[in-house]
C-alpha cells in the first residue's frame, strides 16, 4: 500500500446533523412539505449529491436548491464535530510514509473552511472536492483524480468511506475499500474489503502493509 484516500463527511468530521439541518432549511425555504428525520437522512440522503436528491423527489428547481443548500451549510457549522481519533490517525499514517488524499462531494468553500478550522490541511497531500470533478460520488472521478495526483495506482491505495455512495465509487475506481460504520452501521455494510468500527481501526490495516 502506497496511499490512503479519505472521504471527509462521516469519516474525518461528523457532518450528518449539520447537513440534515441544511437540507431541511432548503426544503422549508423552497416551500416543500417535507422534513427529513435523522435515520432517513443517514440511510437515504447523506452522501448523495443534494441536487440529485432534490431532483429525485420531484423538485423542478433542484439546481437552485442545490446552490442554496451549499451556500447555507456554514449556518450549522456548530453542529460539525471532528472525529476524536482523526488527528491521531492522520499523524500516524503520515509518519509511516504513506501518501494521503481527501476526496469529498462537498464544494471547495466548505471543505477549506472545515480543514482550516480543525487545522487539518497539513495532513493531506491533495484534496479533491465535488466541484472540481465532472461528477460526484458514486462516480469514481474524485478517487481516480486523487490517485493520479498522488502518483499511485488505485490498487496500491485504500479508500476510507462511510456511505453506499462510497462503496459504489470505490468499486468503480478499482480501489480497496475500508468502510467506517458511523453512517450506515456495521451490519448494513456488505461486500467490502474491511469494516471499521472506529477510524483508529484503519491503523491495524495500513501498518501491516
Amino acid at each position: 500500500m502506497k496511499a490512503v484516500v479519505f472521504d471527509m463527511d462521516g469519516v474525518i468530521v461528523d457532518t450528518v446533523e449539520a447537513w440534515r439541518s441544511t437540507f431541511n432549511l432548503t426544503l422549508k425555504h423552497f416551500r416543500k412539505r417535507l422534513v427529513i428525520p435523522e435515520e432517513d437522512f443517514k440511510n437515504k440522503v447523506f452522501g448523495v449529491d443534494s441536487g440529485a436528491f432534490f431532483k429525485s423527489i420531484g423538485c423542478k428547481e433542484w439546481a437552485q436548491m442545490r446552490m442554496f443548500n451549499y451556500s447555507n451549510f456554514t449556518r450549522f457549522k456548530d453542529k460539525v464535530t471532528l472525529d476524536e481519533n482523526a488527528i491521531f490517525v492522520l499523524k500516524r499514517i503520515r509518519s509511516s510514509g504513506l501518501k494521503t488524499a481527501l476526496v469529498t462531494s462537498s464544494p471547495r468553500s466548505i471543505v477549506n473552511a472545515l480543514l482550516e478550522h480543525y487545522k487539518l490541511t497539513q495532513f493531506f497531500d491533495t484534496t479533491i472536492t465535488g466541484d472540481e470533478v465532472p461528477a460526484k460520488k458514486p462516480d469514481p472521478s474524485g478517487i481516480l483524480k486523487a490517485c493520479s495526483l498522488l502518483g499511485v495506482s488505485p490498487k496500491d491505495a485504500m479508500y476510507v468511506g462511510d456511505t453506499n455512495s462510497d462503496i459504489l465509487a470505490a468499486k468503480a475506481a478499482g480501489i480497496p475499500l475500508a468502510m467506517l460504520s458511523t453512517t450506515i452501521g456495521i451490519d448494513a455494510i456488505h461486500d467490502v474489503q474491511h469494516k471499521l468500527n472506529s477510524l483508529v481501526d484503519i491503523l491495524d490495516i495500513v501498518e501491516k502493509k
